[in-house]
């Protein structure tokens, strides 16, 4: 399989699960996803759209501390 068809389609899964005029939905999508995504990479991927959904609802705390645990998850 091409990487980047994979990628294209992991974009594409987060794509639809956006509505951005409802971002607390959104989040709750993305945090649904998370209970059954094991792959690290792409779970680390959909944090950033759970914070970036946070971001949107001005919950820029929690926004930031669900960054910090993607950085936390990462390793080098």
């Amino acid at each position: 399989m091409d990487p980047g068809s994979n990628f294209a389609d992991r974009s594409a899964a987060l794509d639809r699960l956006w509505d951005y005029s409802q971002p607390a939905a959104s989040e709750a999508r993305f945090r649904a996803m998370l209970a059954t995504e094991r792959d690290p990479e792409y779970r680390a991927e959909v944090f950033t759209q759970v914070a970036r959904a946070q971001g949107l609802q001005q919950k820029f705390t929690e926004a930031l501390q669900t960054l910090d645990e993607v950085d936390h998850s990462l390793t080098p």
